[in-house]
């Protein structure tokens, strides 16, 4: 009879034990969770208070605390001591202690202190306070206070980590909320396009430049929703993207509908993600919108192209001119007189400031030209030096100026547009060289430049030990075709388009251009660069 009521106690065990387990793994709220083990636990084993207590680790703090009394049974406050809690957490092992041995009860009464261990890790304990004698906390009853602990503290660490899931998530619906409210409120507008080159988002400004709805747009392809002309300006800078620039800006021709032409500046880039290109961005901004404006632009177009095509036209003429001269100077057509042998070198020396004058010209021209459409790509600026000083080593060897670099260990890298950096770096240098001292010196430095803690722009700065500017052309030297004064006896007078061709290289890229120069103390130009023109 004996063995059928163990066996009896046992299933009941077993049921209760199941049940409230099972329970357990059903909700992912700490206060139902509690309630689910406050409830149940006693069907397991009869109680007088049971305690859950979680902490955050990191913060070394209660995240979450609750107590149940099942008998009317006045125990008071029991307050573990600090050692008891200390040795339970650091052993991760049950402990059961008297509470006679802390407290005034009756000696037949137990804490079990049970430590909540979930993914290797503690986040709490068990507190329970029994009436039993120490015969009766048998090992399998223990056994069983260990798997119920087990279960919640798995229970219990999902509900945490439901937790702040869903305060992630809110954050996150919150941050997308507010960045669609900023998208939609832009006052520019924007058009992204998945990988397969379909609408996946227009803003408001965009609908109304368009005049099309998002519910028409979204999941097609431009040419199937805008109108012909504006599908094709969007679809000509989309495709100098696909074919490897990762962002670029253009200024394009489009019409309104209903409101007629347009002009939009562009600005497009690729989106990455880990496995390639996830889609492209454009960035539209409303430059003009008029039959006037339009007509500014085509006017300055072409006076651009005239200036192109004039240059073109000279270049070709003053080249057959200063290779003539150059043969006759070398007697390869017949010996020359020294009053002859004067003029054809006068003749060479114009030839030679013409073809500068118109070189620079055509800089001029192709930079104008490139204003709305910068091909932007990583640039490493160090590397463009180096380029540079190859490209001017015979004038550096003539003039015997030594070059100071000091960029070493500095990121140099940036997205801008090459052609035009070139040219900048180039003038530069071919100043501080021209300009110079023979057995001078031109010190050429790159350094992060950042208006608070992160560095997002660079310093180039170009010193030299030349001739410098005389103060009252400092204020100049940025003008077209002024020439700053040089000392008599030097004729190294430029054509004044230099400094003002690269002032204009570095507005292109949203920078900054410092001159400061004293006369016979050389000059030095400092130049500050966004890392990305993108972001800017």
């Amino acid at each position: 009879m004996y063995q059928v009521r163990d066996m009896q106690k046992s299933l009941q065990e077993l049921t209760a034990l199941y049940d409230l387990t099972a329970q357990l793994g059903q909700s992912t709220d700490m206060r139902r969770i509690f309630s689910i083990l406050a409830n149940n636990f006693s069907h397991v084993c009869p109680y007088h208070e049971l305690s859950v207590h979680l902490y955050d680790k990191t913060t070394n703090s209660i995240i979450f605390s609750r107590s149940r009394r099942k008998r009317n049974i006045d125990i008071g406050d029991i307050n573990v001591p600090e050692d008891i809690l200390v040795w339970v957490l650091e052993n991760r092992k049950i402990r059961i202690i008297p509470l006679a041995s802390f407290t005034t009860v009756s000696e037949d009464m137990y804490l079990v202190l049970l430590p909540l261990i979930s993914g290797g890790e503690i986040i709490g304990l068990i507190q329970l306070a029994l009436s039993m004698n120490n015969a009766q906390i048998t090992p399998h009853l223990q056994q069983i206070f260990c798997i119920v602990a087990t279960h919640a503290a798995a229970a219990f660490h999902n509900a945490l980590l439901f937790e702040k899931v869903s305060k992630r998530n809110n954050e996150l619906v919150a941050l997308k909320n507010k960045f669609s409210v900023v998208i939609e409120n832009m006052i520019h507008g924007m058009l992204v396009l998945d990988k397969k080159e379909r609408i996946q988002l227009i803003n408001r400004k965009t609908e109304i430049l368009f005049d099309v709805s998002p519910l028409d747009c979204v999941g097609q392809r431009v040419s199937q929703v805008f109108h012909r002309k504006n599908a094709k300006a969007i679809n000509s800078v989309l495709q100098v993207l696909k074919k490897g620039s990762q962002a670029i800006e253009r200024e394009v021709k489009c019409i309104h509908p209903k409101n007629g032409a347009m002009v939009l500046l562009i600005s497009a880039s690729v989106l990455e993600e880990e496995n390639g290109t996830a889609g492209y961005i454009f960035i539209l901004k409303e430059v003009a919108c008029s039959t006037k404006l339009i007509a500014q632009a085509e006017s300055d177009r072409m006076k651009s192209q005239f200036l192109s095509t004039v240059s073109h036209e000279l270049k070709t003429p003053l080249n057959l001119i200063l290779g003539s001269t150059n043969i006759l100077l070398e007697g390869l057509v017949g010996s020359v007189n020294d009053k002859q042998h004067r003029l054809l070198n006068l003749i060479k020396d114009g030839t030679d400031r013409l073809s500068f004058l118109v070189k620079d010209l055509l800089d001029m021209a192709r930079i104008e030209a490139e204003k709305g459409h910068m091909n932007l790509q990583a640039v490493s600026l160090d590397k463009i030096i180096e380029s540079v000083c190859k490209n001017l080593h015979a004038m550096i060897v003539e003039k015997k100026v030594s070059i100071e670099k000091n960029y070493s260990g500095t990121n140099c890298e940036i997205v801008g547009d090459r052609d035009s950096l070139f040219y900048l770096i180039h003038n530069l240098l071919h100043n501080a060289i021209k300009f110079n001292h023979a057995g001078g010196y031109v010190k050429i430095s790159i350094s992060p430049w950042s208006k608070d803690s992160a560095a997002s722009f660079v310093e180039l700065t170009v010193a030299d030990s030349g001739i410098g500017i005389d103060d009252k052309d400092k204020r100049l030297v940025f003008d077209e075709f002024h020439r700053a004064y040089i000392p008599d006896g030097n004729n190294q007078g430029g054509n004044g388009l230099g400094l003002s061709i690269a002032k204009k290289v570095v507005d292109m890229h949203k920078g900054k251009i410092v001159l400061k120069s004293e006369k016979n103390h050389g000059t030095v130009v400092k130049i500050i660069l966004p890392r990305d023109l993108r972001t800017e």
